[in-house]
């Protein structure tokens, strides 16, 4: 695994790493974070 060397550098693997995982998989992380930050504000922040 390479380390990132820049800001850029960086970006680019992330779009890279998006661009190679299944869309399915991709909105299914995204529902998901959706959901905990919802829940995050439901219980003001606390353990849930």
């Amino acid at each position: 695994q390479q380390v990132p060397t820049t800001r850029e550098n960086m970006v680019e693997r992330i779009r890279n790493a998006c661009a190679e995982t299944p869309a399915d998989m991709l909105l299914s992380c995204v529902q998901s974070f959706e959901k905990r930050i919802n829940k995050c504000i439901e219980v003001e922040g606390k353990n849930f």
